[in-house]
């Protein structure tokens, strides 16, 4: 699942790195970010769970499922922010808000999901 997401993550942290974090998009980016990483770590978390048997098959397919949308959503963020700063114009940067609250929607749903299973504050915590 992870593998073929190696390409774009490196693209998004890459580009996050270059947002300026003084602007409003800089600093939703740099939420992104974090929220990135808790998906990730849950991810992790959800598998680890699974092969233990500690998750049903049924469980694991639609984690996998949200996991897979939210890497696209994952993507098309990145697309935007690689266009606006190409071209930091009013139209990319509605467009990269647009995608930063799509990815906001998508992260919440994933991680509502994975909170059934473990424990998200506890995953918080070890990421800090």
């Amino acid at each position: 699942m992870t593998r073929r997401l190696i390409a774009p993550v490196l693209i998004v942290v890459i580009l996050i790195l270059a947002a300026c974090a003084s602007t409003p998009i800089g600093k939703a980016v740099q939420v992104a970010t974090v929220q990135k990483a808790l998906v990730e770590a849950a991810a992790v978390e959800i598998i680890k769970l699974h092969l233990t048997g500690g998750l049903s098959d049924a469980d694991y397919q639609r984690a996998k499922s949200g996991y897979e949308q939210w890497a696209r959503g994952q993507r098309a963020m990145a697309e935007s922010l690689a266009a606006w700063k190409v071209v930091a114009s009013v139209e990319n940067g509605e467009r990269l808000q647009t995608a930063l609250a799509q990815m906001a929607t998508l992260t919440d749903a994933y991680l509502d999901f994975a909170a059934q299973f473990i424990d998200i504050a506890g995953l918080k915590d070890r990421l800090k």
